[in-house]
C-alpha cells in the first residue's frame, strides 16, 4: 500500500452515535474550542457597542428600570408589598438584577447559534465554542450588573459585610441554572422563531409568579410552588447576604446546580445531533 493511500480517510453517514461517544465528542469539542469561544466573545462584544451611544448602559438598565418601577409604586403605596425583612429598595434591587441575569442566560444560547449560523455554514469548527461565548458572555455582564448593584446597595439602609461577597458565586449559579435551560431550548429554538416568541412572552409573566419584586408567602399555594422555582434559592440566599433574611439551606441550590449539569449535557448532546442537520439546511 503507498503512502498516499495509507492517508485516505473514509466519511460515512451515521445516526446511531451512542450517548457515551456524544458524550466524549462535547467535552473534546469543549477543550478544542475554548480559545476560539473566548476571541468569538470578545469579537462579538466589541461589535455589539460599535455605534451605540450609550454602550455598556443597556446591559445594566433594564434591572435598574423594573426595579425602579416597583420602587416608585411602592412608595406611592399604589401596590402593598408585605414586609420584606429589609429595604424594598434592596429588596427589589437584588431580584430584578438576579432575575435579569436569569432571563439572559436563557435566552443567550439561542441567540449566539442563530447569529452564527453564516459562519457555521462556511467553516468547520468545535460548535461548543458558541457555547462557551455565551457563558463569558453572560459572566461578563453579570459582573458590570453586580459592580452597578453593589454600589447602589451602599446608598441604601444595608450595612457592608464580607457576606456581600458571596453574591458573585450566587451570580454564577444563577448562570449556569440559565443557560442550561436555554442549551436546552436551543435545538428548538434555532429551528422555530415561535420558540424565541414565546419565551419572552413567558418570561415577564414567570417573573411576577417568582419572589422577585415581593417576598414568599410560605403559607399560600403560590408559595409553597416557589420554593421549587429555579430562582428562588439564588435570590433568596443573595438577600440573607445583604440583608440577613432567613434563607431555608443550601440544599436546593446544589439540587439545582446537578440538574443543571444534567440540562446542559443533555442539551449539548442534542445540540450535537441537530446542528449538522440544520446547517446543511440553512447552506442549501
Amino acid at each position: 500500500m503507498s503512502e498516499s493511500e495509507s492517508k485516505i480517510k473514509i466519511y460515512l453517514p451515521s445516526n446511531h452515535d451512542s450517548a457515551l461517544s456524544l458524550f466524549k465528542s462535547v467535552f473534546q469539542g469543549f477543550r478544542k474550542g475554548h480559545d476560539l469561544g473566548f476571541r468569538l466573545f470578545k469579537r462579538d462584544l466589541k461589535a455589539s457597542f460599535e455605534g451605540s451611544l450609550f454602550g455598556y448602559f443597556w446591559i445594566i438598565f433594564p434591572p435598574l428600570a423594573s426595579a425602579a418601577v416597583w420602587i416608585m409604586l411602592n412608595q406611592q403605596r399604589l401596590i402593598k408589598v408585605t414586609d420584606t425583612g429589609m429595604s424594598y429598595i434592596a429588596f427589589a434591587l437584588l431580584g430584578t438584577t438576579f432575575w435579569s441575569i436569569f432571563s439572559e442566560s436563557i435566552n443567550k444560547p439561542t441567540q449566539r447559534y442563530k447569529s452564527a449560523m453564516s459562519m457555521m455554514v462556511k467553516l468547520n469548527f468545535p460548535r461548543e465554542a458558541i457555547a462557551i461565548s455565551s457563558l463569558y458572555d453572560l459572566t461578563f455582564n453579570a459582573i458590570l450588573k453586580l459592580i452597578v448593584l453593589t454600589c447602589l446597595l451602599s446608598f441604601t439602609d444595608e450595612i457592608f459585610s464580607v457576606k456581600w461577597l458571596l453574591l458573585i458565586p450566587l451570580c454564577l449559579g444563577v448562570i449556569v441554572v440559565g443557560i442550561s435551560f436555554g442549551l436546552l431550548i436551543s435545538p428548538f429554538g434555532i429551528l422555530f422563531s415561535d420558540i424565541t416568541r414565546i419565551i419572552n412572552l413567558a418570561l415577564p409573566f414567570l417573573m411576577y409568579l417568582s419572589p422577585i419584586v415581593y417576598a414568599i408567602q410560605p403559607d399560600s399555594l403560590l408559595g409553597k410552588f416557589q420554593y421549587l422555582n429555579p430562582i428562588t434559592p439564588w435570590v433568596e440566599h443573595a438577600r440573607w447576604c445583604i440583608g440577613n433574611l432567613t434563607h431555608h439551606g443550601q440544599s436546593m441550590l446544589i439540587i439545582w446546580l446537578v440538574i443543571s449539569f444534567l440540562l446542559s449535557l443533555t442539551g449539548l448532546m442534542m445540540l450535537k445531533v441537530a446542528l449538522p442537520i440544520i446547517v446543511e439546511r440553512s447552506g442549501s
